[in-house]
């Protein structure tokens, strides 16, 4: 009954205090007594990782609770005799002493994006979805949310004599498809790694 569910989602509006309704970005449904759900809370848009089991709620809770459009984070949820545990961004930012699951059921439904009946969508994309069976680390969330975040880019400048060089170009803060360099006899570059 341990599990682990991480992704990353991109509002494309802003979800801030005074959200109207809640909205879902991931339901696991067997009945209305048994759920698992991750969402954005009503009224104060924090996110909410819950597990209801056998008509009761077991919730973890960030403190975040603005969510700016167009800005990719990484959620994760984690269950099992380690407790329940909510990440954003590779850090822990909400738990509950629950240590077990919902009653799950054989065929249930996964949604992603709205609630099981289609209603309270979230407006924005969700991508690299990962279902474990067992209660991940909180190094390996960690880990996990690094690489998804890790970035490199490039810098060229160049020379026709050794001597003098022109300016690096490219931007250092801004990932490019291509680099274009003027045609002389030397080509040097940096390359710029971060996280």
């Amino acid at each position: 009954n341990d599990g682990t569910i991480e992704f990353w989602f991109k509002p494309t509006i802003a979800y801030t205090s005074g959200l109207a309704e809640e909205k879902f970005l991931y339901v696991r449904k067997v009945s209305a007594q048994n759920n698992l759900r991750i969402s954005f809370e009503s009224n104060t848009s924090k996110l909410k990782f819950r597990v209801r089991k056998d008509n009761t709620n077991y919730n973890a809770f960030s403190d975040q609770t603005t969510w700016n459009a167009g800005t990719w984070y990484h959620v994760a949820t984690s269950w099992g005799a380690n407790s329940m545990k909510l990440y954003v961004n590779g850090v822990q930012v909400g738990s509950n002493s629950f240590t077990g699951a919902p009653t799950w059921a054989e065929g249930d439904v996964l949604h992603f994006g709205a609630d099981s009946d289609g209603t309270k969508a979230f407006n924005g994309n969700v991508d690299e979805l990962r279902i474990s069976n067992v209660q991940r680390s909180d190094s390996e969330i960690l880990n996990s949310y690094k690489r998804g975040i890790l970035n490199l880019r490039f810098q060229a400048r160049t020379s026709s004599d050794n001597l003098s060089w022109s300016d690096f170009s490219g931007a250092y803060n801004n990932p490019s498809s291509n680099l274009s360099v003027a045609n002389n006899r030397y080509f040097q570059y940096i390359s710029h790694f971060s996280t």
